[in-house]
């Protein structure tokens, strides 16, 4: 009975230390304080930032300790910005695989088409094949960057662009694209490994890899 109630006690005061977050003004220290109460009851770690473009410091600071990453892009062109700075200081002693779609399957009623016409829906800038050339030169640049890296891997892919992934072996980063907003503007998730949509990330990533090709 004494350790219901402690139980019991012990939810409230989680529950109110979390209502209290709303109080804190810096919103770094927010995230700082709700990963110790979620330590203190031994949860899976799992932060939603408004923003991909908000989630980037984040992700940056990830990718400079880990030691295994993978990256699903639907672009890439933030590979070759900030954010990934540090990985590619650090890509000689990490092993990296990094999946971008196929630039040579494009044209009318391919997916990279499919993606083209969407965000035409709501940037009217994002025509004449944009999305395509911005493919290719990220695809090359990615190749130059991991030209003489042992554990460095490129390969594309020919199948629908649904979300970014970015995945070590300790956390991942999920950004769900949509049909109404470019994905630097989209909701992240950032989950802990062992969480289910962590497995969910290196399942879909592990078949994209399946299906796609060395360039």
């Amino acid at each position: 009975m004494n350790e219901f109630w402690a139980g019991v006690v012990s939810s409230v005061v989680v529950s109110a230390a979390f209502s209290l977050l709303g109080w804190v003004a810096s919103p770094s220290a927010r995230l700082r304080v709700r990963r110790m109460l979620l330590k203190s009851m031994n949860a899976e770690i799992v932060e939603r930032f408004e923003t991909q473009r908000s989630a980037a410091a984040e992700i940056a600071a990830r990718l400079a300790g880990a030691q295994e990453v993978r990256i699903l892009a639907g672009r890439g062109n933030e590979l070759q910005r900030d954010t990934f700075r540090a990985l590619w200081a650090q890509a000689d002693r990490k092993e990296l695989k990094i999946l971008l779609p196929d630039p040579e399957s494009s044209g009318p009623g391919t997916w990279i088409d499919d993606h083209q016409q969407e965000a035409l829906a709501y940037d009217g800038g994002q025509g004449d094949r944009m999305i395509e050339e911005n493919i290719r030169s990220n695809v090359q640049y990615v190749r130059n960057r991991v030209a003489r890296l042992e554990r460095a891997e490129v390969r594309l892919y020919d199948l629908p662009i649904v979300a970014r992934l970015i995945i070590t072996e300790k956390w991942a980063f999920i950004t769900p694209y949509s049909d109404r907003r470019h994905g630097a503007d989209s909701p992240c998730v950032m989950v802990k490994s062992g969480n289910p949509v962590y497995e969910l990330a290196e399942r879909m990533f592990a078949q994209f890899q399946k299906a796609s090709r060395v360039p």
